[in-house]
């Protein structure tokens, strides 16, 4: 959550959440699930698909996707929805950044990453099976691209597709990332060990 305050419903008995600002939700696939905006203001939020089932596509008005009537059973318990407030998560405190697993489930996870000025940055590398995805939620980075450096400030996103040359390095300053991967790959599991 960016920005407002949203209404989830989840599970059998669509228990309600809110998710206020700063909070991340992860729905695995077979939760039945549904969101509203039941506030007087604006809600502005990431949603992630892992895989994307054509959801692009159905924004863009030109198709349908993955989205099933619930199972007669009502399907996963609500239970299973991994919902973290703003500032819980797994916290890994490192010499020069902190990074914080929001959730970890094989089709996707997500960390926060806070980074001090010295902080050296991420090389240029590849995943072969893994979208990384990183939204810059304070300060400036510098996204490595195709060999180039892109100034990125709050507000920009940048995916790379699996096999792309990508990194990132820091803007000046303290930052603040968001970093997705789809699937995990094994990540969550690296923050933790290291």
């Amino acid at each position: 959550m960016l920005a407002g305050e949203l209404t989830l419903v989840v599970g059998p008995g669509l228990a309600p959440v809110t998710a206020t600002a700063g909070t991340f939700v992860l729905l695995p696939p077979g939760l039945v699930h549904g969101f509203d905006n039941d506030s007087s203001g604006e809600v502005r939020f990431l949603n992630f698909h892992a895989p994307g089932c054509g959801f692009v596509e159905h924004l863009r008005g030109r198709g349908d996707f993955d989205q099933h009537p619930p199972t007669a059973d009502g399907g996963r318990p609500a239970a299973d929805a991994t919902v973290t407030p703003p500032g819980g998560g797994e916290r890994f405190q490192r010499e020069d950044r902190a990074i914080t697993i929001l959730g970890d489930h094989p089709e996707l996870s997500a960390f926060r990453i806070e980074v001090d000025p010295e902080w050296p940055g991420i090389p240029a590398h590849e995943h072969g099976d893994t979208v990384d995805v990183f939204f810059v939620l304070e300060g400036q980075a510098e996204v490595v691209c195709g060999g180039d450096a892109v100034r990125a400030g709050a507000g920009s996103f940048y995916a790379a597709a699996p096999g792309a040359q990508h990194g990132i390095g820091n803007g000046g300053g303290r930052a603040v990332f968001l970093n997705v991967h789809g699937p995990d790959a094994g990540f969550a599991s690296w923050v933790r060990e290291q």
